[in-house]
């Protein structure tokens, strides 16, 4: 069972929150070349670790808010980047780009260290590092160019289902290494 439930019916006064929110993030992706690609929002379904994820959530400052029964969500705006295609998304504790290939491997690089990894040699490849957005989208753009070098082709991502599709892709090589994630 995945950890959230993706919707992209974002209503206004939550967008505005977000855009609020992660101000200083969109302007310097921007300036990178990203533009605006969607909001979204990433529901918690109700079970025990829910409770440790809003707690964390509410920390980092999220757009966290209450949804439907006991359950809550969090929302975002996505952006993405046409030269190498990318997607990204500035969230509380940084920001993480994804970019898709056609053999159906994906690249994942953030801005902050993390210990939800994936196994290596799997179809989700992940970097993790403290360090400031512009520097992980370096090496970001690196490690693209070192898959494409390899025989790699991108694949843009260019609607909500699709990036869905990623983020599931994600967490199930998570749910791999870290099984009781998908309790």
């Amino acid at each position: 069972m995945p950890l959230v439930a993706y919707a992209s019916d974002v209503p206004p006064a939550v967008q505005r929150r977000v855009r609020r929110r992660y101000a200083a993030d969109f302007r310097q992706l921007a300036s990178l070349g990203f533009a605006d690609f969607i909001y979204y929002s990433e529901i918690m379904k109700a079970r025990p670790m829910s409770v440790a994820m809003l707690v964390l959530m509410v920390l980092r400052r999220e757009v966290v808010f209450r949804h439907e029964g006991l359950r809550f969500g969090a929302s975002y705006l996505l952006m993405q980047h046409d030269g190498p295609f990318a997607v990204a998304l500035p969230m509380g504790m940084g920001v993480k780009f994804y970019t898709a290939f056609t053999d159906g491997s994906l690249l994942i690089a953030s801005s902050f260290p993390s210990e939800a990894i994936p196994y290596d040699g799997r179809s989700v490849q992940k970097y993790t590092d403290n360090t400031s957005l512009e520097a992980a989208w370096h090496a970001h753009c690196v490690r693209v160019e070192d898959a494409v070098s390899a025989g790699k082709t991108t694949r843009r991502v260019t609607t909500f289902d699709e990036f869905v599709e990623l983020s599931l892709q994600e967490e199930a090589a998570l749910a791999e290494r870290f099984p009781y994630l998908s309790n």
